[in-house]
């Protein structure tokens, strides 16, 4: 099954990250699979799902966003260390609040 990493603030909210976390759960991604898998114009950018930033720009020019930057902006994001940053403060706070949703350490 694949997995998707989910960042979520929860400075001085922690009494909301259960129902935060249902929310995340309940939600389907089945309609952007669905759009990106059955749209003819998105073809290139599935054949560079296993690299981002060829799928970043295919999924650009093939029209997905109306930003022309949007390529540069999700890669400045993805490339960045505020991610990076993001991603192990939210796992470092998840660990004292949460078990893994998966039951893995």
């Amino acid at each position: 099954m694949p997995r998707l990493s989910v960042i979520v603030p929860v400075y001085n909210v922690e009494e909301f990250l259960e129902e935060c976390l249902d929310s995340v759960l309940a939600q389907s991604f089945a309609d952007y699979v669905h759009l990106i898998g059955a749209t003819p114009r998105y073809s290139k950018a599935l054949a560079n799902a296993a690299d981002p930033e060829a799928y970043a720009r295919a999924i650009t020019s093939a029209g997905y966003a109306t930003d022309p930057a949007y390529a540069e902006k999700w890669l400045a994001i993805y490339r960045g260390r505020r991610l990076d940053g993001a991603m192990h403060s939210a796992s470092t706070t998840l660990a004292g609040v949460a078990p893994p949703l998966d039951g893995e350490p």
